[in-house]
Order: C-alpha cells, then sequence, then structure tokens
C-alpha cells in the first residue's frame, strides 16, 4: 500500500489540459457509440458488443470533464463569465434539440443536455465557497434539487411506458444525468476540502536553522505546493466519486426499472479515477483558442455526427 501511494506522490503530472483531451476523446467515442444505437435499432452481435465498447470508454468522459468543472470553478477569477460560456454552448446543443424535434421530427436525440448539469456544478462549488454568507451558501441546494428532480422525472418516464413525458418538467431543463453528476462534482469539491481540512490538523513542518546554527520549526504556509497535497487531494477526490458511483450502482440494483442512467454500466467511469488520482492540478498547455475550441467542439461534432449518420444511414 505504502508503495502504491508514493507511485501516486511521485507522479502525480498529469495536467488539466491532458484531462480535457482524454475527456474530449471519450467522450467523442462515446458519442460514436450513441448514434450507431440511434441509428442502427437492429444491430448484430458483433456490431452490438462494439458499440457496448464505445460506450464503456464515453463512461470516463463524465467524471473527467467534472473534475475540470471543480478545477474552473475554485481557480476562475469570474464566475459569472465561465457560467456564461456554458450557458452559450448549452444554448447551441438546445437549439440543435429543439431542431431535430420539431422541424425534422426526429425525436431521439432528446436526452437532457449535460451543460445544465457543468453550470449548476459551478454554481454549487461557487455557493460552497460563501464562506462569510451563508444566505449564499444555501444556493447550493438549488443545484442538489434540480439535479434530484430531474433524476426522478426521468426515472419516471423510463420505468412507465404509458408515460409520454413529464411536461410541466420539460427535458430541456433538466440534468442530463439527474443527481448523479452534481454528487460527482461534490465529490471532487469535498476531496478540495478534505485534503485542506487535513493540512489545518497536520500543518508541513521543515527543519531550518537559525544565525547561531540552532534548529528552528518552520511551519510550511502553502502545502498545495508540495506533492504530498496534490496526492492527497487526489486520493480524497477519488474516493468520494467512487462512492458516488457505488450509490447510484445501489440505487440501480434496488429499483432497476426506473434505471434510466443504466446505473451497473455507469461504474466503467470509475476507471477515471486511475488517471486523476496522477493529476497534478496543473493547468498544462493553455491557448485561448484551444479554450475556446473545446468549448465549441461539443456541439459541432454532435451536429457533424448527426448529419453523417442520417445522411449514410
Amino acid at each position: 500500500m505504502n508503495g502504491f501511494l508514493e507511485a501516486i506522490r511521485n507522479n502525480s503530472k498529469v495536467s488539466d489540459f491532458v484531462i480535457k483531451i482524454v475527456a474530449i476523446v471519450c467522450m467523442t467515442v462515446d458519442h460514436i457509440g450513441y448514434f450507431m444505437q440511434l441509428f442502427i435499432p437492429d444491430m448484430g452481435g458483433g456490431l452490438n458488443t462494439l458499440v457496448t465498447v464505445l460506450r464503456a470508454i464515453g463512461r470516463l468522459a463524465l467524471p473527467l470533464f467534472c473534475y475540470l468543472i471543480v478545477q474552473g470553478a475554485l481557480h476562475t477569477h469570474h464566475t459569472g463569465k465561465y457560467i456564461g460560456r456554458l450557458a452559450i454552448v448549452g444554448v447551441i446543443v438546445l437549439i440543435f434539440q429543439i431542431i431535430t424535434e420539431y422541424a425534422l421530427k426526429d425525436y431521439r436525440i432528446i436526452e437532457g443536455n449535460i451543460f445544465i448539469d457543468l453550470i449548476l456544478g459551478v454554481l454549487l462549488v461557487w455557493s460552497f465557497e460563501q464562506k462569510k454568507s451563508p444566505a449564499l451558501r444555501l444556493l447550493a441546494l438549488i443545484p442538489i434539487a434540480i439535479g434530484i428532480l430531474s433524476y426522478v422525472c426521468f426515472a419516471i418516464e423510463y420505468g412507465n411506458p404509458e408515460i409520454d413525458s413529464i411536461n410541466w418538467y420539460p427535458y430541456y431543463l433538466r440534468t442530463q444525468y439527474g443527481w448523479y453528476s452534481i454528487a460527482i462534482i461534490a465529490a471532487f469539491y469535498l476531496g478540495y476540502k478534505s485534503v485542506q481540512i487535513y493540512f489545518k490538523n497536520n500543518p508541513i513542518v521543515d527543519i531550518a536553522y537559525d544565525d547561531e546554527g540552532n534548529d528552528v520549526p518552520v511551519v510550511e504556509e502553502h502545502p498545495e505546493l508540495t506533492d504530498k497535497y496534490k496526492y492527497l487531494r487526489n486520493i480524497y477526490g477519488v474516493v468520494f466519486f467512487l462512492i458516488v458511483c457505488l450509490i447510484l450502482w445501489l440505487i440501480a440494483f434496488i429499483m432497476p426499472t426506473y434505471d434510466y442512467l443504466n446505473g451497473a454500466f455507469q461504474t466503467y467511469a470509475m476507471i477515471a479515477g486511475l488517471l486523476l488520482l496522477f493529476c497534478s492540478g496543473d493547468r498544462g498547455y493553455s491557448k485561448k483558442w484551444f479554450d475556446y475550441g473545446a468549448y465549441a467542439y461539443y456541439p459541432f461534432h454532435l451536429i457533424l455526427l448527426y448529419i453523417i449518420f442520417w445522411l449514410v444511414i
């Protein structure tokens, strides 16, 4: 066990840039499998296996994006602008859904909007950080309530085929992953808070020497700069994340009829924890063209995949 912890401590060098690239690749692979499911309903055994593999790889994307959202929410200089960027992309995705649903009469794309999850995640972290205002901290109840309500509505529709949709709470106002995505974001945030509490109770003490050569204990004031801080933050965050995955699996086991997220299949997401254990917390490569391009990529690749499958199949 100590050897494993040392390996994490000595190799926490994966930047946020690398995490983002892996998340984008996994998301794209997932959506290829998703569109195959939509456009090829009568797949044979081999093709069905391929789709299962693609979508299993895609399970890694959500926790990686949730990790990045926590990073962004904690380090952004302007939360409003951060939410605004997410909202712009979310609106583009919504327009795409509306066009396919009402103009093209294609109801297959209705599955929620992940940017609602991410925006609410930023609000959750921002609310938790309002230490001087208990009233503002209560705003954290909004994303929690929306996540739970979204999950309940989707689950009722999934478990009752005779119910077409719950019209009083339309899909474009719901989180895509119900409470699950909100809980993952909360889990990574708790990882940060837990390690801060740990170092508050266990400050780093180094030995320095005064002018006379005597030992003088020096308390480290910036533990976040140390390798120990990084690997403990990663471990705490991943442990909380795994607990969320197991809770989803347990709910799916108890209520399989209402398991619209397929909780057992979502457990593949836990593999993302192996990568997150080695995060450095550094941004890595960061240029505006890439940052804005990453935002634009989401709706662009969705629309492109839809057009390709619509034309070819």
